[in-house]
């Protein structure tokens, strides 16, 4: 079980890591500055 769920892992983290860039530029822009603070 635990060994799917790490295999798994590089698979499904540049799913999320693309749409999160996304976030990210969007929040750039309604929240200057604010996304560097995190």
């Amino acid at each position: 079980m635990h060994r799917a769920a790490t295999d798994s892992f590089p698979i499904s983290a540049p799913a999320i890591l693309f749409p999160l860039r996304i976030v990210m530029k969007f929040l750039s822009k309604t929240l200057p500055h604010g996304v560097m603070e995190l």
